[in-house]
This record gives structure tokens, sequence and C-alpha cells, in this order.
């Protein structure tokens, strides 16, 4: 994804607000700024060429730790459409902003008696609803390409109509998959440095 900055920044709480506060005083003007919450890893927070060092200013300003490296895409998918992708991952990022501020900060009066269970349950509920949206309008506009799932969903219920379920069922089993193999990973590397730091002692 050529022009863009990754900040790796650690140390965030709320995400959203951090992302909130970040766009108002520094990345209004980038369109094609976005974000990935990595949670252990930290918040990867890539901009334009024109506002890494602004950013990388008030980061210091405001007592964030974070490194900086000019970012380079990976993923063969991602690299085959990325004009496609710089747009999408911002329109993706905004969206995650206002939904926050429009459901949590500029209606916080509707929720200020609920726990925090009603809270999380009500953002879930969002959350579902506008994945589905996404995920929808864009297998709609692919579905002349989906015949495998769609003679799954015949040979199974007798027509075509459940083709959709077959293509997000596989996505969340390879998610889950590669979930597992991620965690297994990360189990095996805290034992190897625990190791290491028993061996030096």
């Amino acid at each position: 994804m050529d022009g863009m900055i990754q900040f790796t920044i650690t140390g965030v709480e709320n995400v959203l607000e951090f992302i909130s506060e970040v766009h108002n005083e520094v990345l209004e003007g980038d369109e094609f700024w976005h974000f990935f919450n990595e949670e252990e890893e930290g918040i990867f927070l890539r901009c334009s060429e024109d506002f890494h060092l602004p950013l990388g200013k008030w980061l210091v300003e405001n007592s964030y730790t974070y490194t900086r490296e000019v970012y380079k895409e990976d993923n063969p998918i991602v690299s085959s459409f990325s004009w496609y992708f710089k747009r999408i991952f911002h329109l993706n990022a905004m969206m995650a902003k206002e939904f926050y501020l429009e459901l949590f900060i500029k209606n916080e009066d509707t929720f200020k008696d609920h726990t925090q269970w009603q809270k999380d349950y009500v953002k879930s509920i969002w959350v579902g609803a506008i994945t589905e949206r996404l995920s929808h309008c864009f297998l709609n506009n692919l579905q002349e390409y989906t015949h495998r799932y769609k003679k799954q969903s015949n040979d199974r219920f007798g027509d075509d109509k459940a083709w959709e379920s077959y293509v997000l069922a596989e996505i969340i089993i390879g998610r889950s998959m590669w979930t597992g193999m991620r965690k297994a990973y990360l189990d095996a590397k805290e034992r190897k440095e625990n190791n290491d730091t028993n061996q030096e002692r």
C-alpha cells in the first residue's frame, strides 16, 4: 500500500476514543488514514506521508509510546486490489469512529442509567447489524461467481437461497483456525521467553 506510514502505538486504553481524538486533532484532512486494533501488539495506525510528522509530534506531546515505519503490504489479496482496499480501510475506520461517537457520546444520556453489560449488549447488536450489511452488499454483487455455495445450499435445502450463509460459515471456520494457530504460536513464544528467563537466572 504505497505512500502509507504505519505507527504502532501501545498503552491505549480506549481505542475508539483515542482514534476519534487523533482524527480530530491531526488526521481529519487525510483521505486514507486507517487503523487496526491488534490488541497485544498495539494499534496499527496508518497515515499518508504528508501527515506522519504532525502525527508523530502529536503522539509525543500526548505521551504515547510508538514506533514508526514505512508500511509494506504483504497480503496478496490486498496488494492486488490496493486502490480499493486503501479506501475501504479508511471508510471502515471512519465508520467505527462514527459508531462510537453516535452511539455512546452524542447519545450518552440515553445510556447513562444502563449497566455495562447492557451497554455492551447494545454495542454487539449494532456491530452485528453493520457487519451483516457490509458482507451482504459485497456478496450480493459477486453472487454470479458463487456457484459452489449455491450448489451446497441447493443440495441441503432444495434451493440456493442460503448460499450467503455457506460463504460466511467458511469464513468463520477459516478465521477460527487462524485464531487457534495464532494462540498456539503466542503460547509457544511465551513459554520460550519464560524458559530463556529461567535459564539466565
